[in-house]
């Protein structure tokens, strides 16, 4: 166990407490594939005996079945003896409805909503009626004697001179420039888009760093967006020095410009070589490319 939380945390780069925290979320993972599979195998057999006992076509000797589950359509019409003329939803009688093609526990459900102060003011609320099919109404819609939504809406034209004009709401008042190295959460949360979680990720972001030499370093924070940044430039400065380390001079570091092996690799390498003498010594180490070494070089002391 201690090797592999000691693997998560190095290759990771996270603190002890969330390489454990990590673990514990993929045991719990597993065991949950691990539940969801078996109970899957033993309920699959039930699940097969009830759909087939669903789907099943019936023999020769189960007509009574059949005709069960078929009764349902029993109370539709024939399309031979569907009738059309106009009618009010609002008044129309049971058997008015199912001679116009509408099914009776269909118009049951009609009368009910009826009976219950549901009232149809529109050709269109015909189709609150959950049971309705889509292309039944579609046959009825233009026997409806109701008007349709689009009559209300040209009827109720709106009048501009109604309208009452909206005066222009005053500009906020610019902020004041402010230290982006020295700057605390409730600074950067009077800023337009920065509520608490960015403004917590830019400050973890800064001083994992050891602080922003350059204000472009803002986009390498995670997930804020365009218009918070661009609000943040405008008023953010660099006020204070980064903070160095001295390379010649520790033992371990962590820095988020490098992973955790090109730390190991470039402290092997000073103790076999000697102390660097200038940034240029980084290049002789093959595990930093150009453009790592340009940014870690202002956080580096020699």
């Amino acid at each position: 166990m201690r090797k592999i939380l000691y693997y998560l945390r190095e290759n990771l780069e996270i603190t002890t407490r969330e390489a454990r925290s990590t673990l514990a979320f993929l045991l719990t993972a597993l065991l949950s594939i691990g539940v969801y599979i078996a109970v899957n195998f033993m309920t699959r057999s039930e699940y097969a005996r009830y759909t087939v006992e669903k789907y099943a076509v019936p023999l020769a000797g189960e007509n009574s079945s059949l005709k069960k589950k078929s009764a349902f359509k029993a109370e539709e019409l024939p399309a031979e003896k569907v009738q059309k003329f106009r009618f009010d939803p609002n008044n129309a009688s049971q058997e008015q409805l199912t001679a116009l093609g509408i099914p009776l526990r269909t118009a049951r459900t009609i009368l009910n909503y009826r009976n219950k102060g549901g009232k149809f003011r529109y050709r269109e609320d015909l189709q609150k009626i959950y049971s309705l099919k889509p292309e039944t109404y579609a046959a009825l819609e233009s026997w409806i004697d109701l008007p349709p939504k689009t009559a209300a809406v040209e009827n109720h034209p709106v009048k501009k001179d109604t309208l009452t004009v909206r005066k222009k709401a005053p500009m906020p008042p610019q902020e004041l420039s402010f230290d982006i190295n020295t700057a605390d959460t409730t600074a950067l949360k009077k800023l337009k888009g920065i509520g608490s979680v960015y403004a917590s990720r830019i400050i973890h972001f800064r001083d994992a760093l050891g602080g922003f030499h350059s204000l472009d370093q803002l986009d390498e924070t995670y997930g804020i967006p365009p218009d918070a940044l661009q609000s943040l430039k405008k008023t953010a400065v660099i006020g204070s020095p980064v903070k160095q380390i001295p390379i010649n001079e520790t033992d371990t570091f962590r820095h988020p410009y490098l992973k955790a092996y090109q730390v190991k690799t470039l402290l092997a390498y000073r103790r076999q070589h000697g102390k660097f003498s200038s940034p240029d010594d980084l290049a002789k180490i093959k595990v930093l490319d150009e453009e790592t070494i340009q940014k870690i070089k202002p956080y580096f002391s020699f």
